[in-house]
């Protein structure tokens, strides 16, 4: 429903996906990559601050990731929808 959503909102306003982010921390985080990668062609960004995990959504688009947790950073780029996740 928050995919359809959206997906009407783009359509009736003008959005620059390129200039649209979606972040969250701990489990808005999780929710950002989850919402991010179901709507790669949405957003162009992803920013996930200390996620305790990703939510299995199929993935579109091919939206930029920037992920940090306590361990460190990690900043990557899905090449496909279908590409593994960048943290193995």
């Amino acid at each position: 429903m928050i995919n359809q959503a959206l997906e009407r909102i783009f359509q009736l306003v003008l959005v620059d996906p390129n200039q649209i982010a979606v972040g969250g921390f701990s489990d808005g985080a999780s929710y950002a990559l989850g919402l991010g990668l179901a709507n790669g062609g949405l957003f162009s960004r992803v920013i996930a601050f200390s996620p305790g995990f990703v939510p299995p959504v199929p993935r579109t688009g091919k939206p930029r990731l920037f992920v940090s947790h306590r361990e460190g950073i990690l900043s990557c780029r899905l090449t496909a929808p279908a590409a593994g996740w960048c943290l193995s």
